[in-house]
């Protein structure tokens, strides 16, 4: 099967090649798809500068995310009106969140940037779920048990924590935390006691946009998914054979 985003066929908007048409960026934000909320989500977008020319969603209507990666790009692209050849930039969330999005989304966004020979940017999802917010806001993402990822929107951007449990919260200068529906209860317990106003998490392939100067690109070989812990898979596996 053809890969839709890699296949530099004539543009149906009108035929530009890379010569005519000017630069454009591809931003991938499917690293959360249980954290989707009215306008938030899972989403693509083509961009040029600081213009989003294009944002579609991804999955959808009984569909999984991971299959419609490459149809929704291609959706994008065709309704930006760009041309394949012109493509210059791949930025990609890349965790934590949900691994299977985050593995497909991850390999999606090196695959494209190596066959197209472009620049590749992997952007934590903590600066994508930040965007707007002031300092003092947590960000929770991950979680799994009483544990979660926590990030923190400070004066000089945002610096991730890391993996911890709701004790953790204090301390850290907080007046809200950004968080889905699956925060845990002894997470929601700390924050209330804390006096902490609750944010749901709006992440979007257009938000992801905007953070892409907020970290160096590299290789596309060295974009690697931040997941917070080991995979359930590979856990079960480890069990299993000891």
């Amino acid at each position: 099967m053809t890969d839709p985003a890699v296949n530099a066929s004539p543009d149906p908007s009108g035929g530009a090649s890379a010569e005519t048409s000017p630069g454009w960026g591809l931003a991938i934000e499917v690293s959360n798809p249980s954290a989707a909320v009215r306008g938030f989500g899972p989403s693509v977008a083509v961009a040029r500068g600081d213009e989003v020319l294009a944002s579609v969603p991804v999955g959808g209507a009984g569909q999984r995310g991971s299959d419609d990666l490459f149809p929704a790009i291609e959706r994008a692209r065709e309704r930006a009106g760009v041309a394949v050849d012109a493509l210059e930039t791949v930025v990609v969330s890349i965790g934590p969140g949900g691994l299977t999005g985050l593995r497909v989304s991850v390999a999606a966004a090196a695959a494209i940037a190596e066959a197209r020979g472009v620049a590749c940017v992997g952007v934590p999802t903590s600066r994508v779920a930040a965007v707007d917010e002031p300092a003092g806001t947590g960000i929770a993402l991950a979680s799994k048990g009483e544990r979660a990822w926590l990030a923190v929107v400070g004066n000089g951007g945002v610096s991730d924590v890391g993996e911890v449990d709701a004790g953790e919260l204090g301390g850290q200068g907080l007046s809200r935390l950004v968080c889905d529906e699956h925060l845990p209860g002894r997470w929601r317990e700390v924050a209330g006691a804390m006096g902490l106003e609750l944010v749901p998490t709006r992440l979007s392939a257009e938000r992801l946009w905007r953070c892409r100067g907020s970290v160096a690109a590299c290789d596309a070989a060295a974009l690697r998914v931040l997941y917070p812990r080991e995979p359930e898979a590979v856990r079960v596996w480890r069990e299993r054979r000891g």
